[in-house]
This record gives C-alpha cells, sequence and structure tokens, in this order.
C-alpha cells in the first residue's frame, strides 16, 4: 500500500497539468511527511528521480514551491540522496528559491542550503556537472541576512 501512495503522489510531479496548483500542492505535504522516512526517500528516488521534483519546486506558485522544497528538505537528510539531487540541478534550485519573495518559501529554501552544504562538506570532487556550493548560495544567503522575519534570520 506504501509503494502505490507514494507511486500515486509522484505521478502529480512528473507531468503537472496547468492549473492544477492545489492538487500538487497537497501531493508535495502529503509526500514530505512520507520522505522522511529511508526506505520511502529511496522508494521516491528510484520511481520519479530529482528532476521531476525539482522542476516543480521552481513553479510559480508560492504555496507549491514551499511545498516541494519541504519534500527536497526531507530527501535531503540523507547523504546519498543529497548527491542525487545535487546532481539533478538542486543547486541552482535552492539559489532561485532563496531570492524568493516569499518568506516561508526562503525559510524552506535556507533549510535546504543547510542540509546539502553538510552533505556536499567532504565530499571530493564535487558531483560532475554542479557549481561549486559557496559561490551559487553567497549572494542568495546575503540577500536573506536582510531579511524582517527572525524565522528565516535564525536559519541564515
Amino acid at each position: 500500500a506504501r509503494e502505490r501512495t507514494i507511486t500515486a503522489l509522484l505521478d502529480s510531479f512528473r507531468d503537472p497539468a496547468p492549473g492544477t496548483h492545489h492538487s500538487l500542492t497537497q501531493a508535495a505535504r502529503a509526500l514530505s511527511n512520507l520522505v522522511v522516512t529511508s526506505e520511502n526517500r529511496a522508494e521516491t528516488m528510484a520511481h520519479v528521480g530529482g528532476e521531476a521534483i525539482l522542476r516543480c519546486a521552481l513553479s510559480e506558485s508560492n504555496e507549491v514551491q514551499q511545498a516541494v522544497a519541504r519534500v527536497i528538505v526531507n530527501l535531503s537528510y540523507e547523504v546519498g540522496v543529497a548527491m542525487q539531487l545535487v546532481s539533478a540541478g538542486a543547486l541552482p534550485v535552492v539559489a532561485s528559491l532563496l531570492g524568493s519573495d516569499c518568506d516561508s518559501v526562503q525559510q524552506e529554501a535556507t533549510w535546504m542550503a543547510v542540509n546539502f552544504s553538510l552533505c556536499i562538506d567532504g565530499q571530493a570532487p564535487p558531483p560532475r556537472g554542479s557549481p561549486a556550493f559557496g559561490a551559487e548560495m553567497v549572494l542568495p544567503l546575503l540577500h536573506l541576512l536582510r531579511s524582517a522575519r527572525r524565522e528565516v534570520l535564525e536559519q541564515a
């Protein structure tokens, strides 16, 4: 049953139809709860990989961005999964979300940056095709230091 649930949720990420922001947000919220366990993180990455999830994180909807960013935060707790996401292009997504005008998106993106920095630290060489973590994240993180929200400042 768990596998069917994850597969059904991931279908929302593969090819989201225009105007389905609400259903994608709900699917992302459900998936973020499931991927807190290692078994479900592996299942998720095996079914969809990181590309579809990362693509949905760049939605025009702040609600979708926040919900999908939480999925990525929960996936990136594990070094192997985090490195798969980095190889799939996670760092430009994090940089983009750090520059969001929405505080809740910025907060999730900051957690993503923390998780990826912890996983990337000590990985030599960096994954093929991934830019240097520091160079890509410094300006967006500096921008967050000007945030009026205490929660965002604490994470930055």
